[in-house]
């Protein structure tokens, strides 16, 4: 049976977001994209619009009285989610849908591990400059009160689609529960060209000099001077190895910085760009699951503005003890660094069974493609 689907994101459409939020699928039920990003920093919407993305269901709301407008309009038979997080304007939006009786489901889909609470280490808040600690706490107390007032005020999800191992045993199975794939696995698999080997290495581009959530949360510039450090460094292994670079852009860049220009740059293609490289170089870009899955050697970057970022030292510690790769400083002497160490096939395997899928292997499908053809016979 048709059912109507509404989902609430805080992203600008993309190539990328196209292919996240299942716009490019052909799918049974209608879906509904409700964007709250204008709402949360209309200017942070406005420096990402763009104008070769739009779509007739995904609906930007630029006031809140258009916002109440299309919730005031009585729905029958839906489901919704919410992917923006614990904030006021999706609450609100959450009560609506709520009173209307829809049905709440969620995606379990994560990016990259963290270590556990006990592996982290706290002393690098000490690290965190004055501005960003203020933001840090800002951002705490707001985030404690929303999410207090949302536990409160905002039903939990009936349904959950999961991705991976390490969550799918972790969640209680009395609730509906089902399978999906990894938006990122989905796509490995699906990429059937031939790989061929070339003589280049990848630097993944995470736009760190001022990325999305760095605008969205703490509004000041992230990591001054970030470009042209990267640009030297990628010079300095470039002398070392003798192979070129080659730059997978970030999804959300229209155009390749000046820093960059003497590089190769590419966008909409970090599957095909990593598959073909000797080795990977990148912060914690999700796009570190592909580089798992072409068993190819990675390196990540820590600069000491990631010192203020508890997230950014817990996702590449993590990496380290899971897959065995290397982090190297900035500032390192690159001489005894192996840039094409042999991986461990079996940590390798480990991780895509634990991280990005599944010990038994399910029909290679879109997640949206799955988790429309279950929403459709509930």
């Amino acid at each position: 049976m048709k059912s109507e689907i509404y989902v609430i994101v805080h992203q600008p459409l993309s190539y990328y977001t196209l292919d996240r939020f299942g716009l490019n699928q052909n799918l049974n039920n209608k879906i509904t994209y409700l964007n709250i990003l204008p709402l949360i920093d209309f200017k942070t919407f406005q420096s990402y619009e763009n104008s070769n993305f739009r779509n007739d269901n995904f609906l930007n709301f630029k006031s809140y009285s258009s916002l109440l407008d299309f919730l005031m309009k009585n729905k029958n038979n839906f489901f919704y989610i919410n992917l923006t997080g614990k904030n006021l304007t999706s609450t609100l939006i959450e009560i609506f849908f709520s009173l209307y009786g829809g049905v709440k489901f969620e995606i379990i889909q994560p990016s990259l591990p963290l270590l556990s609470k006990q592996e982290k280490n706290l002393k690098r808040i000490f690290y965190t400059s004055k501005i960003q600690l203020y933001y840090k706490f800002r951002n705490k107390i707001r985030d404690t009160l929303q999410s207090f007032f949302y536990s409160l005020i905002c039903k939990k999800p009936k349904i959950s689609f999961v991705s991976n191992n390490i969550y799918f045993d972790k969640l209680n199975k009395s609730k509906l529960t089902f399978k999906i794939n990894h938006l990122d696995y989905y796509n490995f698999h699906k990429d059937n060209k031939k790989d061929e080997n070339q003589e280049y290495f990848c630097f993944v581009d995470q736009e760190q000099e001022n990325s999305f959530e760095n605008k969205l949360y703490f509004k000041s510039t992230y990591i001054p001077g970030y470009l042209a450090r990267i640009s030297k460094l990628l010079k300095t292994i470039e002398n070392k190895t003798g192979l070129s670079a080659k730059i997978a852009l970030h999804h959300r860049k229209k155009s390749i910085p000046k820093e960059f220009e003497n590089f190769h740059c590419s966008s909409n293609n970090t599957i095909e760009i990593i598959k073909n490289s000797k080795f990977i170089l990148s912060h914690n870009s999700t796009a570190l699951n592909f580089a798992i899955m072409s068993k190819k050697p990675i390196i990540l970057i820590w600069l000491e503005e990631f010192n203020s970022r508890l997230s950014k030292y817990s996702t590449m510690k993590k990496l380290e003890y899971e897959i065995d790769c290397r982090i190297i400083n900035e500032k390192d002497n690159l001489d005894d660094i192996d840039f094409q160490k042999k991986i461990d096939n079996f940590k390798y395997n480990k991780f895509i069974e634990n991280y990005i899928n599944f010990n038994e292997k399910i029909a290679l499908e879109h997640p949206w493609k799955t988790i429309d053809i279950i929403l459709s016979r509930l």
